[in-house]
């Protein structure tokens, strides 16, 4: 069994990824299939908040 990591890059690169490719592509790039995060506590932080706008959101959107 295996364990899957996902190595963040800074908030800011993170964002720029959310405005350019929206948030299904976010969400299969870097949520999708992934057990934890690594990275620091800004970018984790900004995937904590993707995933709670992601979660209650129906529609597709660029910008937490």
């Amino acid at each position: 069994m295996s364990f899957n990591k996902k190595y963040l890059q800074e908030k800011e690169v993170l964002e720029n990824t959310l405005m350019a490719n929206g948030s299904e592509d976010f969400y299969s790039l870097y949520v999708k299939k992934t057990d934890t995060f690594i990275g620091t506590n800004e970018a984790v932080e900004f995937i904590d908040d993707f995933l709670e706008k992601y979660q209650s959101s129906n529609i597709s959107f660029n910008v937490i």
